[in-house]
């Protein structure tokens, strides 16, 4: 078996980078993790975004909010619009699992 790296999240290039993990592939180490729900992506992140039309500040996600990876406790969670999303793109890079039907 070939050994797994695990790159620092700024070394990582911008913009989305979908996994999945049905198909045994791992999450990228990114700067933000999203998930698109209806017609909204919902993204957390460690840092505080910079407010803007399009990203809603939601919470900052604790043990209450469950199934919760644990590394992301603290994080922040904002509901964002798909041409808000296309401005994060271009500043971070952003992990996202995208599970089969």
């Amino acid at each position: 078996m070939s050994k797994i790296i695990d790159f620092p999240a700024e070394k990582i290039s911008k913009g989305m980078h979908p996994t999945y993990p049905e198909m045994g592939e791992r999450p990228v180490n990114a700067e933000l993790e999203a998930d698109f729900i209806g017609k909204y992506y919902y993204v957390s992140s460690p840092v505080k975004l910079q407010p803007m039309r399009g990203i809603k500040f939601l919470c900052i996600l604790s043990g209450a909010h469950e199934p919760l990876d644990k590394r992301m406790t603290g994080w922040y969670s904002y509901q964002v619009t798909t041409k808000a999303m296309e401005k994060l793109k271009e500043s971070y890079s952003i992990g996202r699992k995208v599970l089969l039907d």
